[in-house]
C-alpha cells in the first residue's frame, strides 16, 4: 500500500501504525539541489544508506525471518525510489522525502517535505518519526481569558504562550443595598461589564485582522 500525503496527516496515522510485530523502514533523504543536482546523485544517495540499513540490521543476532524481512523493506524502497514515476514526482516537488516501510504488513508510505531534512535511516519496531514531528508546522494560537473586570490575551503555540495584552476595566462591583436603587445600580454594573466584554472581543477581532491565528481559546468564569 502506497500514500503521499501531507506531513499532519501522515503523522498522525503513523503515529497509530500497527504493523502486528513487524519491522518497520524508515529513510529520510535529503533533496537539497546544491548538494544533489542530479538524478544520479540522489540515486547514490539512496543506495549508500540503504546500503548502510543492511550491514547495521541484518546481523547474525537477528532471526533469520527478520533479516529476509528488513532485507524486503530495503529492496522494495531502493525500487521505488530508484525506479518509479511516482517517486521522481514525489522528488521534484519537495526538498526532502520521507518513506515508512514494512513489507511484511503491507505498509508504504511516502511523504514528500518542503524544506530540507538531516539523511537518517532507521529499522524499529515503530515507524520512526520524530524528525516529521519537527517539521510540522507550529499552529498559531490566541488564547483570551477575560472576567468582569480584566481582559488578557496570549499569543503563541501550545509549548509557549506569551502575553500580549493586559486590560483591566473601571467595573464597579455590587453591593448589599436593597430597592429601586439597587436595581438600578444592578443594571448599570451589568452595562459595563457588557461594554467590558464587547470591548475586549472587538481588540481580539482587529488583532486576528492584523495578525491571524489558527487557533482561539477563551476562559472565562461561569
Amino acid at each position: 500500500m502506497h500514500r503521499t500525503a501531507s506531513i499532519d496527516v501522515a503523522l498522525d496515522r503513523l503515529a497509530h501504525l500497527q504493523v502486528d510485530g513487524h519491522s518497520v523502514l524508515s529513510l529520510y533523504v535529503d533533496l537539497d539541489p546544491t548538494r544533489f543536482p542530479h538524478l544520479r546523485d540522489r540515486h547514490m544517495q539512496v543506495d549508500a544508506m540503504l546500503d548502510d540499513a543492511a550491514r547495521r540490521y541484518q546481523g547474525d543476532d537477528m532471526s533469520h525471518e527478520r533479516r529476509m524481512a528488513v532485507r524486503a523493506d530495503i529492496e522494495r524502497v531502493r525500487a521505488f525510489l530508484t525506479d518509479n514515476d511516482d517517486a521522481e514526482l514525489a522528488v521534484e516537488s519537495g526538498r526532502g522525502l520521507a518513506v515508512f516501510c514494512s513489507t511484511a504488513a503491507d505498509i508504504l508510505e511516502v511523504v514528500t517535505l518542503a524544506g530540507p531534512v538531516d539523511a537518517v535511516v532507521a529499522v524499529q519496531e515503530r515507524p520512526f518519526i520524530e524528525p516529521l514531528v519537527e517539521l510540522v508546522p507550529h499552529e498559531r494560537w490566541c488564547v483570551l481569558l477575560i472576567s468582569r473586570r480584566a481582559a488578557r490575551v496570549l499569543r503563541g503555540a501550545r509549548e509557549r504562550f506569551v502575553e500580549v495584552s493586559h486590560e483591566l476595566d473601571d467595573v464597579h462591583k455590587h453591593h448589599a443595598q436593597g430597592g429601586l436603587s439597587q436595581s438600578r445600580y444592578q443594571r448599570g454594573v451589568e452595562h459595563e461589564v457588557d461594554e467590558h466584554i464587547r470591548s475586549a472581543c472587538a481588540d481580539l477581532f482587529d488583532r486576528f485582522r492584523q495578525r491571524g491565528f489558527d487557533r482561539l481559546a477563551l476562559s472565562a468564569p461561569a
